[in-house]
């Protein structure tokens, strides 16, 4: 078969010219660089990428969330044993009511009237520079 580009003669079972590479056989179809369609595979690494961003952004609004509340629970619980300590405190001074009478009441007193200027110390301190319990704290 003879190419009709550049004139070489060609063997029959030739689809192409040896000389020039000129397609022969015109029922062959022309090779085109065809590209493959990936927008499926693309569509499906966003929708990955999405969920993982997702999952990621969860845990850590969760995590940030435990540790606050975590903080939050030692905040008010140092807090509350602070209260506590204070009160015990409180609970263990005796007040002594500068009327002369030399006698300490305890936290919770029924005659303990708090209008009246007072000293506060501890027990033996009070017992210390003399003074003695009211009745309602001796029993």
């Amino acid at each position: 078969m003879k190419c009709p580009i550049c004139g070489r003669e060609n063997f029959d079972p030739n689809n192409f010219c040896y000389n020039c590479g000129y397609c022969l056989n015109s029922s062959l179809k022309s090779v085109k660089h065809m590209r493959r369609d990936r927008s499926g595979y693309i569509a499906a690494i966003i929708l990955l990428a999405l969920i993982c961003i997702g999952l990621a952004a969860t845990l850590v609004h969760f995590g940030l969330k435990y540790r606050t509340m975590v903080s939050e629970n030692r905040a008010a619980r140092a807090e509350q044993a602070a209260a506590e300590q204070a009160l015990e405190k409180v609970e263990a001074r005796v007040y002594i009511p500068n009327d002369g009478s030399y006698s300490y009441h305890r936290y919770g007193c029924s005659l303990l009237d708090f209008s009246v200027p007072m000293y506060i110390m501890d027990e033996d301190e009070a017992i210390a520079v003399g003074c003695t319990p009211c009745p309602d704290c001796i029993k």
